[in-house]
């Protein structure tokens, strides 16, 4: 009896980008792209970054060596793959390059928004969660920048312009008689655009209308 041959599916080729893509790029890919898919390892990184904040929103560490140390508790992994996570795991959830600035930002608009429904909660029955559930109204609004005004066009810069006739302050040596000589080259200028003005049909008749100035 013959054993049913078994079709062996190929895998379509990795582009050259995939090919050079970090786990990083992959998982950010997987978020990104329902068709892509993450290997083993891949996926329990991307389980430690989900930890590794939801620890750091719950606790707020003074430093990242705290996280480190918990991280390495907590799987098992090296202090290098455990900084490593840190670092991933601010990108991951800071949307991409602005590591600290906007890691720091998600995370404040994150406990605001737990703080937030807390007071809310509990805003019914106490006047001051009231007040504090207002209060993280307005700065959650601040942070994410709901209260500044959209498409404002700046205010227009008025330059004015003096001219000054002054080489010394380009650095040049002064000059003499400075206006004496402007008036000069000006008159140059004046007689040299003094053109006679003569109809074509009256060069045509006397060709000699114009005459060339004499030399001596």
């Amino acid at each position: 009896m013959k054993k049913d041959a078994v079709a062996k599916v190929k895998k379509a080729p990795k582009s050259l980008a995939e090919r050079f893509e970090d786990d990083f790029d992959a998982i950010y890919r997987y978020y990104t792209n329902s068709n892509s898919n993450l290997s083993e390892k891949q996926f329990e990184q991307l389980e430690r970054w989900r930890w590794c904040r939801e620890w750091y929103l719950t606790y707020q560490p003074s430093s990242n060596r705290e996280l480190v140390s918990v991280l390495i508790t907590q799987f098992g992994i090296s202090e290098k793959q455990a900084y490593i996570d840190v670092q991933n795991t601010m990108r991951f959830f800071a949307s991409m390059e602005k590591v600290n600035k906007e890691a720091e930002k998600a995370a404040m608009v994150e406990r605001l928004k737990r703080r937030q429904k807390k007071m809310d909660d509990l805003a019914e029955i106490d006047l001051k969660a009231a007040g504090e559930a207002n209060k993280a109204d307005k700065l959650l609004a601040d942070v994410l920048g709901f209260m500044e005004p959209e498409n404002v066009i700046p205010s227009p810069v008025i330059v004015h312009i003096f001219p000054v006739f002054d080489p010394t302050l380009l650095g040049f040596d002064p000059i003499e008689n400075l206006e004496h000589k402007l008036r000069i080259f000006k008159e140059k200028k004046r007689k040299e655009a003094e053109i006679v003005d003569v109809d074509f049909d009256e060069i045509m008749d006397n060709p000699y209308a114009i005459q060339p100035s004499s030399t001596t």
